[in-house]
């Protein structure tokens, strides 16, 4: 019987993890009641290992403190909701899904290797972008990602809406892509080669089949911005040439491939905006009282009415979203998480992370980088790479990654 070392045991856990909860990429026949199920005995694990690994943990640690906030600061809502508006505490157990930050734990017990993380993330999106390839030509048997009447507005016949002439599938998972194009587009720059291009082409491809707005917008900002994170000489200039060929393309092809991207923003800009509104009306119920200004509200039950009723979702207004349901020190945290990473340590955080962590704090007004299990494991993950980075070039004893 074959025999699985730690690191290739690793890969198929967190593949396994991420699959069950982007709910196998919006799988149209997914049971959301069995998987509530079985998400407690996953995290039962994910408990039971953290556990058992807890104390060949070192404990000097760079970025423990983030983490161990991560895990505590979602339970203050508790006060809120349950002593303060009276909901069920029983309505809390979805505080449960935070125990993923607990990865944070097991992955420095194990010392994972980045190689086996980035492996991990490749095949994931790999497997988003083949789903994504051969629904754009055989949509009509489309199963992932298709129409959701809680948030589409076109008729049920249809699988998808389409942008720039191109079906768009709602399939979780782009802040792995996303990981993994600035983590190819960095390895690309480090040695220009066509084989190292093309990883990253199969992301970009990726990432701009989601053809979502603030992602597109964010992600070439960031591809643009990213000699910044780069020291002088041949390094830097190659950087400049590629990204001054980046833009020339996207210039000579702009009409394709943002047209009617373009289009629908400038249309959505003259109707009523909807997402202001929306945060507008979240804003409000913030500021209202101090004490949930800083700890927030929790899922409250009556937000359901109000997503069903006024089409208020606060997936839409990213952080404000978060701000209500978690509080200012959620949001104050993460703002430290990113002082951390592109300020602080910034000499020894690797460029890919960095991007990363721009890229998302760029859109994260409108979309949040983890409201999810699975947002949280790439959020833990990145957050572990970069602590075994600073670990290891602030002189303590060396960790391989």
């Amino acid at each position: 019987m074959l025999k699985l070392n730690t690191e290739k045991k690793f890969i198929i856990c967190s593949l396994l993890f991420m699959l069950y909860f982007t709910k196998f990429f919006n799988y149209k026949y997914w049971n959301s009641t069995y998987a509530g199920w079985g998400s407690y005995v996953i995290f039962l694990v994910v408990v039971y290992f953290f556990v058992k690994c807890r104390k060949n943990v070192p404990k000097n640690i760079p970025l423990k403190k983030e983490i161990i906030l991560l895990l505590v600061i979602p339970f203050l809502q508790i006060i809120s909701k349950v002593f303060l508006f009276g909901e069920s505490f029983l309505d809390e157990r979805p505080l449960i899904l935070f125990m993923t930050f607990l990865f944070f734990f097991i992955l420095w017990r194990y010392r994972i290797s980045e190689k086996s993380i980035v492996r991990a993330m490749t095949i994931f999106s790999l497997i988003a972008l083949g789903i994504q390839l051969l629904q754009q030509v055989f949509h009509s048997y489309a199963v992932f990602g298709v129409y959701n009447e809680a948030y589409m507005t076109w008729t049920p016949t249809d699988v998808a809406e389409q942008r720039n002439g191109i079906y768009r599938f709602r399939i979780s998972g782009y802040f792995v892509v996303l990981l993994c194009m600035y983590y190819y587009w960095s390895y690309f720059l480090q040695k220009v080669g066509f084989k190292r291009f093309i990883p990253f082409m199969l992301m970009f491809v990726s990432m701009y089949l989601y053809l979502t707005r603030q992602i597109l917008l964010a992600s070439f900002a960031t591809i643009m911005l990213s000699f910044l994170f780069l020291k002088g000489g041949k390094g830097k200039f190659r950087t400049i040439f590629f990204l001054g060929l980046f833009v020339a393309f996207l210039s000579l092809n702009f009409e394709a491939i943002f047209g009617q991207l373009v289009e629908s923003s400038v249309q959505e800009s003259t109707m009523e905006n909807v997402r202001i509104m929306c945060m507008s009306f979240y804003w409000q119920r913030i500021v209202e009282n101090p004490l949930l200004f800083l700890i927030g509200h929790g899922p409250l039950n009556i937000i359901e009415h109000w997503q069903t009723t006024y089409r208020f979702y606060l997936l839409d207004i990213g952080f404000f979203g978060e701000w209500f349901l978690y509080g200012f020190f959620w949001i104050l945290l993460y703002f430290r998480v990113i002082y951390m990473i592109l300020v602080r340590y910034r000499k020894e955080v690797p460029m890919y992370l960095k991007l990363f962590v721009l890229g998302t704090a760029i859109n994260s007004m409108m979309i949040f980088p983890y409201r999810s299990p699975y947002e949280y494991f790439v959020w833990t993950c990145v957050i572990y790479l970069a602590s075994v980075h600073i670990y290891n070039k602030k002189g303590y004893n060396q960790c391989g990654i």
